[in-house]
């Protein structure tokens, strides 16, 4: 029981160590005119796969990029800003975090200096 525990516990750290060198290979979906999607791995948490389980987005606006959740980790976010640079100009303005899970919201270090949101519930 106790193996299983710390598993569980080192989990999340390895994926994070893991995830410093990993080449998501995002390619952003167009789904809509000036909306984009990186869809994840229909799978669990893996060193593999870096965490990369979550869809995430952008929308570009007449004003700047608006991020929809920011992903597993830094490196995610890192290569997310790289992706949205090759598609357009425009600053990235803001990063709408949906919920609180932690897919969601670890690349929240990628975006430091940018208004990041959610609702007070994800926020708490």
């Amino acid at each position: 029981m106790i193996r299983k525990i710390l598993l569980l516990l080192l989990l999340p750290v390895s994926i994070a160590f893991a995830s410093e060198t990993l080449d998501y290979q995002l390619e952003a979906e167009k789904i809509a005119k000036d909306t984009y999607v990186f869809i994840g791995a229909k799978e669990d948490f893996t060193l593999a796969n870096g965490g990369n389980i979550v869809n995430t987005g952008f929308i570009v606006t007449d004003a700047g990029v608006v991020v929809i959740d920011s992903g597993p980790s830094l490196r995610y976010g890192q290569q997310v800003r790289e992706t949205i640079s090759r598609i357009t100009s425009k600053p990235i303005i803001k990063v709408i975090i949906t919920h609180h899970h932690p897919d969601h919201f670890l690349g929240n270090q990628a975006y430091q200096g940018i208004p990041i949101v959610a609702l007070q519930h994800t926020i708490d």
